[in-house]
């Protein structure tokens, strides 16, 4: 069963206007960013995190280092927010909450996103972030981690498949909280009915990213892509969230593809848990960490 900090915190999440504006149609799309960036306000980035705002080779970033974190390894965050909303402003003090579970340093690639820049131009500034980290950085592949909730674990799996494509060497590992990864939004609704997002909203959002794309496009949905020779994959999903069987259809998916995947399924959870500071966001980054060590050590 979810804490009761978990309880509550979904409670004030549904009141949220941002909740209301992803309903609306036309999606006011300047005013639900907006609204999504005060998250920040509400949980503030600690000031003894170091924030450096960086060019990830054209890419825009903020390379993040908790207090005492290492910075020969990195995780390279996507952000989510269905591909239209969210940004490092927003996921300032999640990324910062990683760095320290991690003990490791955080890129965040504030990705270019649509109405404005249709799919691949998210994929592109993932893969730009994570040549940055292998040139500038001088990180090698093999200690680095891609990462991303909802439309980012979509953008940590089409980078590593863009990556793998161009017969780059892969990151250690992808970890994917709730991902969307199934933009035809063909799953099943879960028994515990979302009170974040709905199916119709998300089918809706997807064709901002979509643009003339159909909608199983293995680029913009990579539950349809070949993962074939995938670096292992951990996969963090809320019972309580309409996603739930993207992630179940996608470790299939991804182990018939001969890929190690480890799966949590978080009882009760809503969608993108990890963004706020609960007990199981805590647990879960721990989890995170641990899974991360085991492939980087």
């Amino acid at each position: 069963m979810p804490s009761q900090q978990a309880i509550d915190t979904v409670a004030q999440i549904r009141e949220h206007i941002v909740v209301q504006q992803l309903r609306m149609k036309p999606m006011p799309v300047q005013g639900a960013r907006e609204s999504f960036d005060s998250f920040a306000q509400w949980i503030p980035c600690p000031a003894d995190v170091k924030v450096e705002k960086v060019d990830a080779n054209g890419a825009k970033a903020e390379w993040i280092v908790a207090p005492g974190a290492a910075t020969d390894r990195a995780l390279l965050y996507l952000h989510g927010g269905c591909f239209v909303i969210g940004s490092a402003e927003s996921h300032r003090e999640t990324c910062a909450r990683i760095s320290a579970a991690t003990d490791g340093a955080v890129l965040l690639v504030d990705y270019r996103r649509t109405p404005e820049d249709p799919c691949p131009a998210a994929i592109e500034d993932a893969v730009s972030g994570f040549n940055w980290l292998v040139e500038k950085k001088g990180i090698p592949a093999s200690r680095i981690v891609i990462a991303g909730e909802s439309a980012g674990g979509n953008l940590t799996l089409a980078a590593m498949i863009v990556l793998r494509d161009r017969k780059q060497k892969l990151p250690a590992a992808g970890v994917l909280f709730s991902p969307w990864v199934d933009l035809e939004c063909t799953g099943k609704d879960p028994e515990i009915p979302d009170e974040i997002l709905r199916r119709p909203d998300l089918r809706y959002l997807a064709c901002y990213y979509l643009g003339d794309l159909p909608p199983r496009d293995p680029m913009a949905s990579p539950l349809y892509a070949d993962l074939r020779g995938l670096p292992p994959l951990y996969i963090h999903v809320g019972s309580a969230e309409v996603l739930l069987d993207d992630s179940h259809r996608l470790v299939d998916v991804a182990r018939k593809a001969g890929v190690e995947v480890k799966f949590d399924v978080w009882d009760g959870l809503f969608h993108a848990f990890l963004l706020y500071p609960l007990p199981e966001s805590a647990d879960a980054f721990q989890r995170m960490a641990k899974f991360i060590r085991e492939r980087i050590a």
